[in-house]
C-alpha cells in the first residue's frame, strides 16, 4: 500500500481545523500531520515537515493565506496548495491562483469533494469547485480579451497545445500522461517548457495566456 498523502491544514479558526481533522481520520489515502492558525506558522511547518498538500484559509492573522501560498510555491515546489474560503470572492480566487495555488475550495465543501481535490492536485492536476470555475472562466476570459497579444503561430507544437488544453481543463499530470501515452516526468518537462515559452509562472498566468491567444476556451 502506498504511503498516505501528508496534509497540513491552516485556518484561523480552531473549529475548522478540528473539522478537517475529523474528515481525514478515517481516510486511508490522506493523513493530517499538522495544523497552523496563521500563514507565518504555516510556512515554518511546511519547511520542517515537507507535506504533499496544504489546505489554507485565505483570511488569517499575522500572515494571510495568499502571502503564505506565494512563499510556499516559490520555495517548496513539490508542495501543492489548495485555497480555502468562506465566500467565493473572485478577487480572492485570482490572487490565490496568481500566488501559485493549485486549487480552490469553499468551506461548505463536503468530505468527498475535499478528498477528491487533494488527490487530484497531488497527482499534478488543478481543482476548483463548480461555482469557482464559473467565475474564473468569466474573469480570465475578460482579462485576456482586454490585452492585445503578439503573434504566436508555430510557437507551440500540436502536442504542447493539447497539453495546455488539458491543464486548463484540470487534467492531472497522471491523466495527461495516460492520454498521451507518455511518462509523468515527460509531461512535467512539457509543462515547464510551455510555461517558459509563455513567460508565466502560475496556473493563472497559463490560463489567461491560453484564452488570450485562443488556445483554450472554457465554453468548448
Amino acid at each position: 500500500m502506498e504511503q498516505p498523502l501528508k496534509i497540513v491544514i491552516a485556518d484561523g479558526h480552531e473549529i475548522f481545523r478540528d473539522g478537517f481533522n475529523l474528515i481525514f481520520r478515517n481516510i486511508d489515502e490522506v493523513k493530517q500531520i499538522a495544523e497552523a492558525s496563521n500563514g507565518k506558522d504555516l510556512i515554518e511547518i511546511v519547511r520542517k515537515s515537507q507535506p504533499d498538500v496544504v489546505i489554507t484559509d485565505i483570511h488569517m492573522p499575522v500572515m494571510n493565506g495568499i502571502e503564505a501560498t506565494g512563499y510556499i510555491t516559490a520555495n517548496f515546489s513539490s508542495v501543492k496548495v489548495i485555497g480555502l474560503a468562506m465566500f467565493n470572492e473572485i478577487s480572492d480566487v485570482v490572487e490565490m491562483l496568481a500566488a501559485g495555488a493549485h486549487g480552490y475550495l469553499l468551506k461548505n465543501a463536503d468530505k468527498s469533494e475535499v478528498v477528491e481535490a487533494i488527490l487530484h492536485v497531488a497527482e499534478g492536476g488543478n481543482y476548483f469547485c463548480k461555482s469557482t470555475k464559473a467565475k474564473i472562466s468569466k474573469i480570465f476570459s475578460l482579462k485576456a480579451s482586454n490585452h492585445a497579444g503578439k503573434k504566436i503561430d508555430g510557437l507551440f507544437s500540436a502536442r504542447e497545445n493539447g497539453i495546455i488544453k488539458m491543464i486548463c481543463q484540470e487534467y492531472s499530470t497522471k491523466q495527461i500522461a495516460g492520454a498521451m501515452i507518455l511518462s509523468k516526468r515527460t509531461i512535467d518537462w512539457y509543462r515547464k517548457k510551455i510555461m517558459e515559452k509563455m513567460e508565466v509562472k502560475t496556473l493563472a498566468g497559463m490560463i489567461v495566456y491560453a484564452i488570450k491567444y485562443k488556445i483554450f476556451d472554457f465554453d468548448e
